[in-house]
């Protein structure tokens, strides 16, 4: 929950990375090492809207 959070504040977070062969996804790494997190964001609006595609966890 923390993490979208921090997205409300920052929709780009610093290791923010795009994924490779899905235009406009993004991935990130969740707080305490969990896994990732992969997520969309549509600038067009205001506030831009974040839109969480999956969450990849480490096992």
């Amino acid at each position: 929950m923390a993490f979208l959070v921090d997205l409300r504040k920052n929709p780009f977070p610093h290791l923010s990375m795009p994924v490779p062969g899905r235009p406009g996804m993004h991935s990130a790494p969740l707080h305490r090492d969990l896994g990732l997190v992969e997520y969309a964001v549509n600038e067009e609006q205001d506030p831009p809207q974040i839109y969480v595609s999956r969450i990849l966890r480490a096992d």
